[in-house]
């Protein structure tokens, strides 16, 4: 009788992974890997803070693979400006 009382939780695990970003099941992959980079890129571009990442760093692999990823391209974004500011000031 217990189990009957109990909810079913999958149907709402499904609908909560379906919204997630990156939720569409695709491949870690080098074309997974290089969409991130540049959400990270356009995320930084746009002045959004690198604590901003739509990836769960403690999620599953798919999520911390977002996460990585998302962060490393973010990371290159405010080198490339950094870089470019001192280059522009005679450093």
């Amino acid at each position: 009788m217990e189990q009957d009382q109990q909810p079913d939780l999958a149907p709402a695990a499904q609908d909560a992974s379906a919204t997630a970003p990156g939720a569409s099941a695709s491949p870690l992959n080098r074309q997974a890997f290089l969409e991130r980079l540049s959400e990270g890129k356009s995320a930084y571009q746009a002045g959004d803070p690198s604590d901003a990442c739509p990836y769960d760093r403690f999620g599953d692999a798919e999520e911390q693979f977002g996460y990585r990823y998302w962060t490393r391209g973010w990371k290159e974004a405010r080198s490339e400006r950094e870089s470019a500011a001192a280059a522009a000031a005679g450093q």
